[in-house]
């Protein structure tokens, strides 16, 4: 089991969610973070407390997007993106499980953006 399946079971994700993460491979376009990346972002996440206490990151796209669920809060269990050219932290899907179906539906697409935009 990964560093990133772990925590969401310390924080008592869903267990479908879990799964679906734990068996998701990693491919061209979507990256589960490693411990030290992970590590990295949350120190830069305790410094915005106000925008990133709920938040944890999980992936990363091809174009250095963030992909984050919130562990806590009114949207727990969502997932969000941290984009790098804009701010917006709203839900952009209702879980993990619907995240990784979506990325496997989508073979073609290398970042969030792109599976987005082809929603």
């Amino acid at each position: 089991m990964s560093f990133i399946t772990n925590l969401l079971n310390t924080y008592q994700f869903p267990s479908r969610d879990v799964d679906a993460l734990g068996n998701f491979i990693s491919r061209d376009g979507f990256v589960i973070l490693e411990q030290e990346e992970f590590e990295s972002m949350m120190s830069f996440f305790s410094e915005y407390p106000d925008d990133f206490s709920e938040l944890l990151p999980i992936m990363m796209d091809n174009n250095s997007n963030y992909i984050c669920v919130y562990h806590a809060g009114k949207h727990q269990y969502q997932v969000a993106l941290l984009n790098h050219d804009e701010m917006d932290l709203s839900p952009v899907f209702s879980s993990i499980y619907e995240l990784i179906a979506v990325i496997q539906r989508h073979p073609e697409c290398y970042d969030i953006e792109d599976i987005l935009s082809n929603m």
